[in-house]
């Protein structure tokens, strides 16, 4: 009897400490789930922090490049319009300070030289031994005449002569065999330029006159009719 009641208090006290472990087990089971939860709230919070943190990253590029765009269209556009204002601003300069002329031809009936001038020019009264014409558009003057050789072939003499009423220095002078090329400003503030050829015993003369002032204004024109200048050849 004493070895029966013995036994079952050793099988109620293992049963006790049987049950208490379970309840720790099942204590540590419940913590160790809610560890887990936890763990994964957190995870779940980082993961969503994370989304939302590359979706801002991903916004913030997104407008930057789209803002980097639109100030490179209007930098762009900025230039051409500059580009634009440049070119009306030369073409504008270039009208205010030369003329494009068309040209006619006058052939002179006694000598037979042949000078070119603006259409914009209207010729003077002829003279009546026929020696030339004049032409003027109310600023400039156009003159172009010829004249037997009355210097016998000193072309010195016919350069002294157009020289004489220079008041000042003498800006250009050329000479060649058979002509001379001059160019000063008169006592009116105008400059002169004269080209005269001097060949079989007839002297021919092409003289412009125009304000000093007004120079770059005319230079194209002066060029112009002193190249196409064709004197006399004096087989008339």
């Amino acid at each position: 009897m004493l070895l029966v009641g013995c036994s079952d208090a050793t099988d109620k006290e293992e049963a006790s400490k049987t049950e208490e472990t379970i309840l720790k087990e099942t204590s540590q089971e419940e913590t160790n789930a809610e560890a887990v939860s936890t763990d994964n709230v957190q995870n779940k919070v980082k993961e969503k922090t994370s989304s939302e943190e590359n979706a801002d990253i991903q916004e913030q590029t997104e407008e930057a490049t789209e803002n980097a765009a639109v100030e490179s269209t209007s930098t762009e556009n900025q230039k051409n319009l500059s580009e634009e204002e440049a070119k009306t601003t030369t073409a504008t300069s270039q009208t205010a300070t030369s003329e494009q002329y068309n040209y006619m031809s006058y052939e002179n009936a006694r000598f037979g030289f042949i000078v070119q001038y603006p259409d914009t020019f209207k010729a003077g009264r002829a003279p009546d031994n026929g020696d030339g014409l004049g032409f003027s558009n109310g600023e400039a003057e156009i003159s172009a005449y010829g004249s037997f050789d009355v210097f016998e072939d000193n072309l010195q003499s016919y350069y002294e002569f157009a020289t004489d009423d220079v008041v000042g220095p003498i800006a250009l002078q050329k000479r060649g065999d058979d002509y001379f090329i001059v160019s000063f400003v008169d006592a009116n503030d105008n400059i002169v330029y004269q080209k005269s050829n001097l060949q079989a015993g007839v002297i021919s003369t092409v003289r412009l006159t125009y304000p000093a002032s007004q120079k770059e204004k005319y230079d194209e024109l002066v060029n112009h009719v002193v190249d196409t200048f064709v004197p006399s050849s004096g087989d008339r």
